[in-house]
């Protein structure tokens, strides 16, 4: 006979136990099911009949012959409804709100199962895809194979409905263990050890990325998703413990030895209370095991770093008036991060403090790039990597005290012909969203370096919409333009063409607008290769003559020519590492310096001229500095005094005045050249500089095997140290 019983505990503690249901018809073989508001209970025979019991009563009871074999699982929905999946793989969802007794319960709408060996559904959830036609409902399913299904359906109970997409096997042979929605997006999580992040795009299902919970926890159950400082928990077992622990921290949360999953158990959090409950049965006794969450103690650890070598570092966010600013940093272990820093604070309390790590890149993050958004508070973050990886990550700001909201993100993976839309994991204070991705055939080239900036910029591009271009640098020596759409949050592939016939290593870009009546703003990039050469690029010429037939999201990819450039500049014998140009009120034109491998700087002052209702740069003074550093010069910026700013391979940051003299040598160019003055010296405790980055306030930022920011002390003290400052090396 099988018997359902109720325990009920009173003031003192004590348990008692009630039945409140019993039948002989259940007891050879049955599925149980609890409703989400646990009221309810569900029970599925061998026979095919259904009974769904009100807890507490015991005498809500319907019951109906829902198949002519057996219920193989009964599944909840959050609205109450009830999902059997029965012989065949037939799925029907149950409309069992109603509390009467004599009509038969709804079959709301049915779907098949695609063959397969074990053919029964583990894990659904309906979701929203925005693009769903009225009346019509989406859904997600996983079974006991291990594949994921999405259907499409309208509430049609005379139809079985089949998959519009299925991803077989995804979850190996054990099965998929959950499937929930989180901020549009959709989880699964199997007995594989894995739980996979889903997103729409076009109206189909996308797989964004596999995750992996702590080492050694092959089975996983359940994700929750929390505001808690713990972020995503992840549940499930480790060899013969259940587990429960923080996604984003890797720390173990709740561990309880169980004997292994395959006894019957359960696990429910409670959000009021904040305890989680684990029960399972073990030697015919229930165990229950619980824990309050906010009397867990957390260490007191400095906030980690980079796991591995830190290659790339850029200010995405900055407040003009207090200094405060977000830095973004990319490593060599395939994450970004979000540092928020305020020097306002002092040197004794000064924090270079964590905001967000974002996961997603497959390979070493080297360029990064940041426009600010047309929303107020907001900026896009576009970030290029190994394999041919190439992001875009929309961030909000709800104050200048704290990075919190929301950031959104758009990739472009050119790999393999595919688009995802998703939303990755969110911590305390930023939430991350990836919304697209797009893949072609390069994944042996990298992204070497990034330069972005509105497309109204420019004539052609105010033809393209609202968006972005994005000029890339690669290690194939090619340099790629692309538009981001805002409205369609996708990349559409402009122009590549090659000149360096190098890897390139550096770009960076300046806008002119002229006052000059008749002339058009003009957009310059400037790229820098190992072969040693500075190009200028007029970038509205190159797209106007170049990309007009790409104007298709879904066209060809533009072939590859050369191109020359508007000017060069052979600046070193070697690579040109950094590269910075910025209007020089003091020389009266534009500065531009750069950095190289063969431990010199190099320095020219431009100026404008108009032709033809064209801008045109061209140099009145050029030197260099052949002994700048000892070692290659990784990183070189101009700040807003005016002086420059390098960083090399020898752990020395230093600053130079540059003026304007007569040229002694009648080899040059120019009539006049660029002299080169120190005027001060100091150290870094950085190892292996990669970065720089001039920060507000006169503060300096360095990255490499950890990161540093590091102030001058006033010219007129006559030191050549640094003051208050503060470094994080990688965890």
């Amino acid at each position: 006979m099988c018997k359902v019983l109720c325990c009920a505990s009173d003031d003192s503690n004590s348990q008692r136990w009630t039945c409140i249901s019993q039948d002989h018809a259940y007891s050879s073989y049955s599925v149980v099911a609890l409703s989400p508001h646990h009221d309810k209970l569900a029970i599925g025979n061998l026979s095919g009949k259904i009974k769904t019991i009100g807890i507490g009563s015991g005498d809500e009871v319907r019951e109906w012959q829902a198949y002519n074999g057996k219920v193989f699982n009964l599944i909840w929905n959050k609205d109450e409804t009830l999902f059997s999946t029965g012989p065949d793989g037939d799925l029907i969802c149950w409309n069992v709100a109603s509390s009467s007794r004599v009509h038969f319960p709804e079959a709301l709408f049915k779907c098949v199962l695609p063959p397969c060996k074990h053919r029964w559904v583990t894990s659904l959830a309906v979701v929203e895809t925005g693009v769903s036609p009225s009346g019509s409902i989406a859904l997600v399913c996983g079974d006991r194979s291990g594949s994921v299904h999405y259907y499409c359906m309208s509430m049609d109970k005379s139809h079985h409905h089949t998959p519009i997409q299925s991803f077989h096997g995804l979850h190996g042979k054990h099965g998929v263990s959950h499937i929930c929605t989180h901020r549009g997006l959709v989880y699964s999580a199997g007995r594989n050890g894995a739980f996979m992040q889903y997103g729409f795009c076009d109206g189909q299902l996308i797989v964004i990325e596999e995750r992996r919970a702590i080492k050694g926890m092959e089975w996983i159950e359940q994700l929750f998703f929390t505001d808690r400082p713990e972020g995503l928990l992840v549940s499930g077992f480790h060899s013969t413990d259940f587990v429960l622990s923080s996604w984003k921290t890797g720390e173990v949360i709740l561990k309880c030895y169980c004997g292994g999953a395959h006894r019957a158990w359960d696990f429910h959090i409670d959000d009021v209370l904040s305890i989680a409950t684990f029960s399972y049965l073990k030697g015919k006794q229930l165990h229950i095991v619980q824990k309050q969450l906010q009397k867990i103690t957390r260490p007191l650890l400095q906030e980690s770093f980079h796991g591995r070598e830190a290659v790339g570092m850029s200010i995405v966010w900055e407040d003009k008036d207090s200094g405060h600013v977000v830095i973004a940093t990319g490593s060599e272990d395939c994450d970004i991060m979000l540092w928020s820093f305020d020097p306002r604070l002092g040197s004794s309390h000064m924090q270079l403090q964590h905001r967000l790590t974002c996961s997603g890149h497959v390979s070493s993050v080297r360029a990064l790039s940041a426009v600010a958004s047309d929303q107020e508070g907001s900026l896009v973050l576009f970030s290029g990597g190994g394999r041919a990886s190439l992001k875009c990550w929309h961030v909000e700001f709800c104050s200048s005290q704290e990075v919190s909201v929301e950031a959104s993100v758009c990739h472009e993976q050119l790999r393999d012909r595919i688009s995802a839309h998703s939303i990755a994991e969110l911590n305390s204070s930023l939430r991350l969203q990836r919304i697209h991705a797009k893949r072609t055939n390069e994944s042996e080239s990298r992204v070497m370096a990034l330069t972005s900036f509105h497309a109204h910029c420019l004539e052609y591009g105010k033809r393209l919409g609202d968006g972005y271009i994005v000029v890339s640098g690669w290690s194939d020596g090619y340099i790629r333009f692309y538009h981001f759409s805002v409205e369609r949050k996708k990349f559409m592939h402009l122009l590549e063409f090659t000149f360096h016939s190098h890897c390139v290593l550096s770009i960076t870009h300046l806008v002119l607008c002229p006052r000059e009546d008749g002339c058009d703003c003009m957009v310059v990039a400037l790229t820098a290769a190992t072969d040693g050469q500075i190009a200028l690029w007029d970038c509205q010429d190159l797209l106007s003559n170049g990309a007009s037939h790409t104007d298709s999201a879904h066209g060809d990819k533009p072939a590859g020519s050369h191109r020359d450039p508007m000017s060069i500049y052979k600046a070193h014998q070697s690579g040109v590492n950094d590269v910075a140009i910025c209007k020089h009120s003091g020389l009266g034109g534009w500065l531009l310096v750069s950095g190289g491998d063969d431990n010199s700087l190099y320095g020219a002052l431009l100026q404008t001229s108009a032709k033809s209702r064209k801008v045109d740069l061209f140099p009145v003074a050029i030197g260099s500095n052949v002994h700048a550093h000892s070692s290659s010069i990784t990183g070189v910026g101009i700040d807003t005094t005016g002086h420059v700013v390098s960083v090399s391979v020898d752990q020395t940051i230093r600053r130079w005045c540059l003026s304007v003299a007569e040229c002694s040598s009648s080899s040059s160019s120019t009539e006049k050249s660029v002299a080169w003055k120190l005027i001060q010296s100091c150290f870094t405790n950085v190892a292996d500089v990669s970065a720089l980055i001039l920060l507000p306030k006169g503060y300096i930022g360095v990255c490499g095997v950890g990161i540093e920011i590091i102030k001058f002390q006033r010219e007129d003290s006559g030191e050549q140290t640094t003051g208050p400052g503060l470094r994080s090396t990688p965890s």
